[in-house]
């Protein structure tokens, strides 16, 4: 773990913003907290950790001992990236039903123990509806990394882009609408109610006049 600043933050769109991320060790993890820690966060990284020790805690106590290191240290947690997942290796109908324990505890029951642990240390504007321009440069700190790497491993190429970005697509098109919209906006059916909540996603039509 990390439990101190990754040098002294110079500032940037989550400069005094505190983040712990599961998995954070390696591979994608490891780019999600380089990615935070650029953007001025200060990043707990908590490592690959499945021992359950002779005192019986496993992997949910390690964590919950990293978030108390860090709101010992900072008095505060803005950001929690559930990044930590196992896979299972072989066919499904021949595992051991051990290995699934293992899969249900580091894919499920983690993520849902490190948000109930990191609530209670994230301040009470953190905790409410954010706006998207609130949340968009964690957003896009994760999600360059996760498309550099997707990309680098041969998967689909996919680029990041804000509203205004994507709007210069329809330049020259008559919007049909809503206009460019987050996707679940765009002429939800009836009945259909979207909670106030936000996707880092937009869509629109455009046609040509």
């Amino acid at each position: 773990m990390t439990a101190g600043p990754l040098g002294e933050r110079a500032g940037g769109p989550l400069a005094g913003r505190v983040a712990i991320v599961s998995g954070g060790g390696r591979g994608l993890g490891r780019s999600f907290c380089l990615a935070l820690a650029r953007q001025g966060a200060y990043v707990v990284v908590s490592n690959r950790n499945r021992v359950v020790d002779a005192d019986g805690r496993g992997p949910a106590d390690h964590v919950a001992n990293q978030i108390a290191a860090a709101l010992g240290r900072w008095g505060r947690l803005d950001i929690c990236v559930a990044n930590a997942a196992i896979g299972v290796g072989g066919m499904f109908h021949r595992q051991p039903a051990a290995q699934f324990d293992e899969v249900l505890e580091i894919n499920l029951l983690l993520p849902y123990a490190l948000t109930q642990m990191t609530d209670d240390g994230m301040p009470s504007q953190a905790r409410k509806h954010m706006e998207p321009d609130a949340v968009a440069p964690v957003l896009t700190a994760l999600a360059s990394e996760d498309c550099r790497l997707s990309t680098r491993m041969g998967g689909t190429r996919v680029a990041p882009r804000s509203h205004q970005q994507i709007a210069r697509f329809f330049d020259g098109l008559e919007m049909v609408q809503p206009g460019l919209v987050q996707l679940h906006r765009w002429r939800p059916g009836p009945g259909v109610t979207d909670n106030g909540r936000d996707l880092a996603a937009y869509g629109g039509v455009g046609r040509k006049t």
